[in-house]
């Protein structure tokens, strides 16, 4: 009777070896599903791209917000009504020909042009208002960065992440198989 009951005890802790591999090797890989990195064949599937145009658009739509409550100030300063000219000159449209220097209509380069009517604006501002100008885009740009990081970690950890499939099947697998081969080896040295 002695030998059964051992026999039938040693059955009993290798199905727990078992269970114990399959529910670690589960939750690890349930757990890595969400700690690995969104991928870059994932960043290129067609909903992740339309996802992070929404996620932009509505990120611009924010700072317009922001942009409006700076414009709706009953008492700007000479900082902030600088601020507004400079988001209304960069909304105007461009015009399609410029002269240059000679005299020649030539199409205008963006960036010179925005930055020129940006050089001008700031002419008339104190060292102090243009201090203030400055942290004013900064904490515009800042707003909108921080919203967008928001936006894109929730679309991942929400969406993306969730419907990776085969993490957990993979690492209950892994488990399963570590555990049989303990067993195996835990056997054959009891034998040996």
């Amino acid at each position: 009777m002695a030998t059964v009951s051992a026999v039938h005890q040693n059955d009993n802790s290798m199905l727990s070896n078992v269970i114990k591999g399959v529910t670690v090797g589960g939750v690890t890989g349930y757990v890595s599903k969400y700690l690995l990195p969104v991928t870059e064949p994932e960043k290129e599937t067609k909903e992740y791209q339309t996802a992070m145009n929404i996620i932009k658009k509505e990120t611009s739509n924010v700072k317009g917000v922001v942009i409006e409550k700076i414009r709706n100030l009953p008492n700007k300063t000479l900082a902030q009504d600088t601020f507004i000219k400079m988001v209304d000159a960069q909304a105007a449209p461009m015009p399609d020909k410029v002269l240059n220097m000679k005299g020649v209509e030539v199409p205008p380069d963006k960036s010179m042009f925005s930055a020129a009517s940006k050089i001008k604006l700031m002419k008339n501002l104190s060292p102090e208002d243009k201090l203030e100008l400055r942290n004013i885009v900064a904490s515009v740009n800042d707003f909108a960065s921080k919203m967008y990081k928001r936006y894109v970690t929730a679309y991942e950890v929400g969406v993306t992440k969730r419907i990776r499939p085969g993490f957990v099947g993979l690492g209950a697998f892994l488990g399963f198989t570590a555990a049989v081969a303990y067993n195996v080896l835990k056997t054959d040295v009891k034998n040996a």
